[in-house]
């Protein structure tokens, strides 16, 4: 390792000791003087802080300890950096910014989050969290608000969060519960539509290979504008829809079934009627599996189902095989459908 890569590791193992609550008496006066040194230390100090502050590491319902979560906080952390000890340190440049990937644990998987960051003080830094297939997480955000993110999704948003604006980018689907602040609205950039509110708690599912963006609304009051500038204001049980193909809008009013939309939190699938091609993306996402369908006429069946006791992906294939009439194999992580 060479000197430089010293220094990094260095300091950042004294940030985690620092975060971690193990840190000694003289590292620790240390740790302060380089904190001090320049704007950019303790720009990057806080940075880490706050990621610290705002993850909750969940498994089947149980928060794990600090000490495991640090751990795999400290093997993982990839600094593609330079760090200069007497007064500042520079990050490598792409494109004028850098990535700092910190992964944490999350259920059945990892969480990504980059806090990507430029020595220009005026461009604000940006977090994006990245879930990939197979995972969930929870985690709450620097203004209160708590922000579940299912399989395949991420959201970015900037270090003015919480103080210029509220405004959290989404491709995938998550569940928000939005803390109330009446002069700073909360907007969710789903792409294709907007959600603003300004306290309330609702569902987005924005994935790319969907055909539909949904908003579902459990409580409060919701606006979803379009990119054509349609705006749809939500009540409690309300389903907002827009095709991003035909670029139409609609709600489903008072369905009774947004609590449903949910349950993906809980790993609950409620299916209402879906063709079996739009529920093989629910389950690839879910379980980091790939899954063929060698008959076009399977696509395009309908399934009306629950399964909300943590049925692994064995269980569901087996009743819903009975119920359709089709036949599967699965290898590995490859499920083929004939």
């Amino acid at each position: 390792m060479d000197t430089q890569n010293q220094h990094k590791e260095y300091w950042l193992n004294l940030i985690i000791d620092r975060l971690t609550g193990t840190i000694s008496e003289d590292s620790d006066l240390r740790l302060q003087e380089w904190i001090h040194a320049s704007d950019e230390n303790l720009r990057y100090f806080k940075n880490m802080e706050h990621l610290w502050n705002s993850m909750e590491i969940v498994h089947e319902g149980k928060q794990y300890d600090s000490d495991r979560a640090f751990l795999l906080f400290k093997q993982r952390i990839r600094i593609e950096s330079t760090i200069n000890t007497r007064k500042s340190f520079t990050l490598k440049k792409v494109l004028s910014y850098v990535a700092i990937l910190i992964s944490f644990i999350v259920l059945n998987g990892l969480a990504y989050q980059y806090y990507i960051h430029s020595s220009d003080q005026n461009i604000p830094q940006l977090s994006e969290i990245i879930v990939p297939n197979g995972s969930k997480t929870k985690l709450i955000l620097q203004d209160g608000t708590k922000v579940w993110l299912n399989a395949g999704s991420k959201i970015q948003y900037d270090s003015d969060f919480g103080k210029k604006n509220r405004l959290l980018k989404l491709s995938g689907e998550a569940y928000l519960e939005v803390a109330k602040d009446e002069n700073c609205p909360f907007i969710v950039d789903a792409g294709e539509v907007k959600v603003k509110v300004l306290g309330t708690c609702f569902n987005v599912r924005a994935y790319k290979d969907n055909e539909e963006i949904k908003v579902a609304l459990l409580k409060g009051a919701v606006e979803m504008e379009t990119n054509n500038g349609d705006m749809l204001k939500l009540a409690p049980k309300d389903i907002a829809h827009f095709n991003v193909q035909t670029k139409k809008a609609g709600i489903y009013h008072n369905t009774g079934c947004p609590p449903n939309c949910i349950g993906w939190i809980d790993n609950k699938f409620i299916f209402n009627g879906e063709s079996f091609e739009q529920i093989t993306k629910i389950l690839e996402r879910t379980f980091n599996v790939k899954i063929n369908i060698h008959k076009e006429t399977i696509k395009k069946r309908c399934f009306i189902g629950d399964f909300v006791n943590n049925e692994t992906i064995e269980q569901i294939f087996k009743v819903m095989s009975s119920n359709e009439k089709f036949t599967y194999t699965i290898k590995g992580n490859i499920i083929d459908v004939y």
